[in-house]
């Protein structure tokens, strides 16, 4: 029905579907159009302390995008909707006192909302419109500049503390830094880093002098950290290690690092520069990954989901445009370096 503010009251509609874990006390999601998209709201959970908005549509059963919040809050707005088309969206939710990549658990069943059409300045809506790119991205803050970034992981716990890439980077770690039993999970995130002038960095080729020195994140005591870079990535980079390990900015800055040979880049993003140097947009997109799937295979499956998720405006692409280069062997001069991978 239509409200006094002409536009479109939408209900949830609770629907059976298989392929996550019932939840054990379900919340009820309500959806409302909201600007540039859906409002999604839901009622919180003692017991957790973040969420993940998941969404798909209706003629697949595994989520095409997520969206993690900050913190507790209880509501996310989902941009990049195509008007008129039918959404799921299901709730999971962090628990207290788990690292980011454990503790996530279903909290409602998938609930059916339809993207709102799009609305002209008088408030009517206009849904034999033409459809309109990028009408839901949100405004730019003056002084940053967005980049995509891929990170493959085993659960979908954001980027924060960690390691990400771009397509060809990607493509190297699916080649060479595969591990044995390794799960396959990619996600796309658009990051908004700050514009400053950093001097005298090792490993950034490129980036206009806007990246700090690429840092190691791994895992350390229970918990994700970056920290300078290891012996193992300064070989793949094909850096002087002593210089490359100045953390002076890359404590709280973007880092950034190319594979040599290959011309793939590897970021580091550390948790002390959050909110302060750079932040990341809520949703991030999801595709399937496989071992030795080259750059433009990992473009093919985040592009299959554009009939159904505007496309985002970003500076720095993780798909290049200059012809793909797929390294999926170790340069002889590494043959007996550890094989790396991005965490």
């Amino acid at each position: 029905m239509v409200g006094s503010n002409g536009m479109l009251a939408l209900m949830c509609m609770s629907v059976t579907h298989s392929g996550m874990s019932d939840p054990k006390a379900p919340r009820a999601l309500s959806c409302v159009p909201a600007l540039g998209g859906l409002e999604i709201s839901w009622d919180a959970d003692a017991n957790a302390d973040r969420y993940d908005l998941q969404m798909g549509v209706p003629s697949t059963e595994y989520a095409i995008a997520g969206h993690h919040t900050e913190g507790n809050e209880t509501r996310v707005i989902v941009k990049y909707l195509v008007p008129e088309q039918k959404y799921w969206f299901q709730l999971v939710s962090h628990s207290q006192g788990h690292e980011m990549d454990s503790g996530w658990n279903p909290m409602s069943e998938k609930h059916e909302c339809i993207a709102p059409p799009v609305v002209k300045a008088s408030g009517n809506p206009l849904s034999s419109t033409p459809r309109r790119r990028r009408s839901s991205s949100p405004r730019r803050r003056r002084g940053y500049f967005i980049v995509d970034m891929v990170r493959e992981h085993s659960s979908y716990d954001g980027i924060t503390n960690h390691n990400a890439a771009d397509a060809k980077g990607q493509a190297w770690l699916l080649g060479s830094g595969w591990r044995a039993g390794q799960t396959c999970k990619l996600a796309l995130y658009k990051v908004h880093i700050k514009k400053v002038s950093i001097p005298s960095q090792v490993t950034p080729k490129g980036g206009h002098g806007h990246y700090a020195n690429y840092q190691s994140c791994n895992l350390a005591a229970g918990k994700y950290r970056c920290a300078k870079i290891v012996p193992t990535d300064c070989s793949i980079m094909g850096v002087n290690c002593a210089a490359a390990g100045n953390s002076k900015y890359s404590k709280d800055h973007v880092g950034m690092g190319v594979i040599q040979g290959n011309g793939g880049k590897w970021y580091s993003v550390p948790h002390a520069g959050h909110l302060k140097t750079w932040h990341r947009e809520s949703q991030y997109r999801k595709a399937k990954c496989h071992r030795g799937m080259s750059a433009s295979a990992i473009k093919k499956a985040f592009h299959m989901h554009a009939a159904y998720l505007e496309p985002w405006d970003s500076d720095v692409s993780a798909f290049s445009t200059d012809g793909e280069t797929n390294e999926t062997s170790m340069p002889s001069s590494l043959s007996s370096s550890p094989t790396r991978f991005l965490v």
